[in-house]
């Protein structure tokens, strides 16, 4: 595989599974957003934005099939890692607070 392919591979999968979350038919969009994640991380790293905002979608649809705990507990290293990397007033920061925010209600 060429070194970018995981990459575009990443992002086509993150797109899926964001047009599937917006469609309501988050149990199909659970697994592209896995794919997203797990492509992400051998790709860019466990601290890059590409993967942080995979890893929310990630969690947003875990809450979303009913999987709260799961994803209450995957998202908040998340934040932690994202306020430490980019500052808690960078929009991605923002948006993670705010999916977290929105499982823990």
């Amino acid at each position: 595989e060429r070194s970018g392919d995981a990459g575009l591979r990443s992002a086509v999968a993150y797109v899926t599974a964001l047009t599937l979350h917006d469609l309501g038919r988050a149990r199909e969009g659970l697994a592209a957003a896995a794919e997203s994640l797990e492509l992400a991380m051998s790709h860019h790293g466990p601290e890059s934005p590409t993967t942080f905002q995979a890893a929310t979608l990630h969690a947003l649809l875990l809450a979303r099939v009913g999987r709260v705990q799961e994803a209450r507990a995957k998202l908040s290293p998340v934040l932690a890692a994202q306020t430490r990397i980019l500052g808690a007033d960078y929009p991605d920061t923002r948006d993670t607070k705010a999916a977290l925010d929105a499982i823990l209600a």
